[in-house]
């Protein structure tokens, strides 16, 4: 029997619930319906939206089939789903002291859907239909490889930030990072040369793939992989069918890792980089605390902050971004967090709704309760993937490196379980041995059938909340077009989202930007406040929300708001050149005097020209930094600085002429 017809075999034996899940890897390829979007809820919406769905329909299946066949629970690896479901849980109770109710809602429907999964891999997943869910799988992971490189030579090696699929490239180098080793270990094992030979090839393609994105976590992640591998093949945990086998795949990774590493990473002005010039710069980074590194630093200072004043019960899940400016402002006193050099000048503060470390995150958001759930949990996983079966040991070592390659990952990316993607990619993997053990029980037709009711009741919350917060989202979308073009329409647009989702604060912010561009300071406060209280921590959105306090008269309010940009952002000179503004207005010279000298500390010409832009405008600031040779205010940071002053200038002008 070729292997063709072995899987048709296979494939005629599955239930359709079985066929179902099988197939739900092939979601993680939905491709975004809402682009160009601050990303703050779980990842893409419509991914989450289709995910859970799926899952929906995959329990509603159950329910139908529960009368028809024998579902077993397996014995050995219940500890698995109900420490899942234990953080799933204590995230929902922080509902109760959140101040963030939109993210501990957002973060908890993520977790019911890998409860979910895993609730679903118990009671579906037969021997049988691993062998589907592995192909799958790894099909999976060949899409996203195949989508990566398509892009990067079309793209001719500009390393696009972006794809068709996710929002960040950084999503699909932790993805296919965390699916290779499976591959490996099938390649390795396949009893057919022939499908050894193709697992070859796929693998190459994945690892040049990851590898394309040129980010040091995910190649750190591939060598420590590949450690593991090692090591179980030389301890025989993982039974090579050929030694021949494993020195091939070692020179497919060396050649096609070298090939992409010599590939151009990037254009910039001192022309085309490799990739290997690329990642030793990054490097080389670490130790100099480039913008990446200060930036996790400082993000990583802050949640140490949230959890040294929250330490049992964190500060509310999904709430880090919405708490962000006022602990940031408390680690830039710590001796160590505090002495970080801050990039926010430039781009530091463009990504502050994660943590970039998932425990971190986890410990700030939920305290030690939550990392000692999530703990527990894995402990339940590595307990399952010890005690597989013999004959089943390969697989339990490929799924074990799995999952140590997107563990390391999480301690360095934004990504891990708050990225819908990544964490089902996970939990289907787990899900690979969770039919390897033998049942213990087999549970009564009345218990089955309140499972997957429960599960579906929880999972259509879910979807309501998400399809909510896609349409909403949409909307937003379309009002962002219209922002330049029609300013009444994208009121409406905006409007429209708000009345969809009260709780999308980017939408809420983007309204208040609209009302004070159309000389409404006093409309714009109520929306740019909703924002900055809820984790709208961008410096156009903080600066704004000064200057319309400011307009109407609110001056107290308006020095509030930049002393706590200021206090968040030391290193902005034009938030703190602001800030000694309204101290001087307030009456407060020597202090104003001092925020100014530490400007000019900070860096000298560039506080000098945007000084000049504030005394006498943009054009005549202009004029006067290039007869005394000063930088032009166009190329000053940040990009959108001299607009705002720009636009404070027209409004204020526009209110003493009526």
């Amino acid at each position: 029997m070729n292997l063709r017809e072995r899987l048709s075999l296979y494939w005629r034996h599955y239930r359709y619930s079985e066929r179902a899940f099988v197939f739900l890897p092939f979601l993680l390829l939905t491709p975004r319906l809402v682009p160009d979007l601050e990303v703050g809820h779980n990842g893409e919406p419509s991914q989450e939206f289709v995910i859970t769905l799926a899952i929906f329909g995959l329990f509603i299946l159950l329910g139908f089939e529960a009368h028809r066949f024998d579902f077993h629970w397996q014995g050995r690896s219940r500890w698995f789903l109900w420490t899942a479901a234990a953080f799933a849980g204590w995230s929902g109770c922080s509902l109760l002291w959140t101040g963030d109710l939109a993210g501990t809602q957002d973060h908890t429907i993520l977790w019911l859907n890998y409860v979910a999964i895993i609730c679903a891999g118990r009671m579906v997943l037969r021997r049988r239909s691993v062998i589907g869910l592995m192909t799958t799988l790894v099909a999976t992971g060949l899409g996203i490889a195949f989508f990566r490189l398509s892009q990067y030579w079309i793209s001719i090696g500009a390393r696009p930030l972006t794809s068709p699929i996710f929002k960040n490239y950084g999503v699909e180098a932790e993805l296919l990072v965390t699916i290779l080793p499976l591959i490996w270990v099938l390649q390795l094992t396949a009893r057919r040369r022939c499908l050894s030979v193709s697992l070859l090839i796929i693998a190459s393609i994945v690892l040049m793939g990851a590898l394309s994105t040129y980010q040091r976590t995910p190649i750190l992640a591939m060598m420590l992989s590949l450690g593991l591998l090692t090591v179980g093949v030389l301890t025989k945990w993982v039974q090579a069918r050929s030694k021949w086998r494993f020195v091939a795949l070692c020179g497919a990774l060396l050649l096609s890792s070298s090939w992409q590493m010599s590939l151009p990473s990037k254009q910039d002005s001192q022309g085309r980089q490799n990739g290997s010039e690329f990642v030793r710069k990054q490097v080389e980074g670490i130790r100099e605390l480039e913008t990446d590194t200060s930036s996790r630093l400082q993000f990583w200072g802050t949640a140490l902050e949230m959890a040294r004043a929250h330490p049992f019960l964190g500060i509310g899940a999904g709430a880090y971004k919405s708490n962000y400016l006022t602990y940031r402002g408390i680690a830039n006193q710590h001796p160590l967090w505090g002495n970080i050099k801050d990039f926010s000048q430039t781009e530091g503060a463009a990504c502050v709704y994660r943590t970039h470390n998932e425990y971190l995150e986890i410990l700030s958001e939920l305290g030690l309760t939550g990392i000692v759930l999530l703990g527990a949990m894995l402990v339940a996983l590595a307990g399952s993937i010890w005690k597989t079966s013999q004959q089943q040991r390969w697989l339990a070592v490929g799924v074990g490196i799995c999952a140590v390659a997107f563990l390391l990952s999480s301690s360095l990316t934004s990504y891990s379980f708050r990225w819908v993607p990544c964490g089902a990619m996970f939990f289907l993997l787990a899900s690979l041995v969770l039919p390897m053990t033998r049942p213990s029980a087999t549970d009564s037709i009345s218990a089955r059938r309140w499972i997957p009711a429960i599960c579906a009741l929880l999972l259509f919350c879910g979807i309501a909340r998400t399809g909510q917060v896609l349409l909403s989202e949409h909307y937003q979308y379309q009002a962002q077009q219209q922002t330049n073009e029609d300013q009444v329409q994208s009121i409406a647009l905006y409007q429209k989202a708000l009345a969809i989702d009260p709780y999308n604060f980017s939408a809420s912010a983007g309204l208040g930007t609209m009302f004070y561009r159309r000389n409404s300071p006093a409309l714009a406060i109520g929306y740019l406040e909703r924002g900055r209280q809820h984790g709208v921590n961008d410096l156009s959105t903080l600066t704004m929300l000064s200057f319309a306090y400011a307009q109407t008269g609110q001056q107290q309010q308006a020095r509030e708001v930049l002393q706590t940009t200021v206090s968040a952002y030391p290193g902005t000179i034009l938030t703190r050149l602001l800030y000694a503004e309204a101290l001087a207005r307030e009456g407060n010279p020597q202090a104003a005097n001092e925020q100014r000298a530490m400007v000019r500390a900070i860096k000298a010409n560039d506080a000098e020209v945007w000084e000049l832009i504030l005394q006498q405008g943009f054009k005549a600031a202009a004029l006067t930094a290039n007869q005394q040779k000063l930088p032009h205010p166009a190329k000053l940071q940040p990009q959108n600085g001299v607009g705002l002053l720009q636009e404070r200038e027209r409004l204020i002008a526009a209110q003493h002429i009526n």
